[in-house]
């Protein structure tokens, strides 16, 4: 949750600035991605950290894993080619969302599936 809302905040990184809007991403895009790639690291090692204990038999760890994955990958690109220029971060944000509401929708549907059946 933490990379969707960084990533709809980094192109309005100007116009919180000159609203006095305290958001994490007035200290800069490039922070902010930073933020989405090492979130997206530490949420990937938890689900794995999870899936290697006993702590709730009842979830399959091990395919939130790999479903983050995508996502933390995404992530870890952003990071890597952090920008401050508000039309290579749009670009960016436009590739990170998408991904982020499908694997939000997947990661609840596995919930779901477990509520329903």
């Amino acid at each position: 949750m933490t990379s969707f809302i960084l990533s709809v905040e980094i192109p309005d990184m100007e116009g919180d600035g000159k609203g006095h809007k305290n958001t994490f991403i007035v200290n800069g895009r490039k922070k902010g991605f930073i933020m989405i790639g090492l979130v997206g690291v530490i949420g990937t090692l938890s689900f794995l950290l999870l899936s290697l204990s006993s702590l709730f038999p009842q979830i399959n760890f091990q395919a939130l894993t790999l479903l983050s994955l995508f996502p933390t990958r995404v992530g870890l690109y952003l990071l890597l080619r952090r920008t401050s220029k508000k039309e290579k971060a749009i670009q960016f944000v436009n590739i990170n969302i998408p991904i982020l509401v499908v694997f939000i929708t997947l990661f609840n549907l596995y919930f779901l599936s477990g509520i329903i059946s």
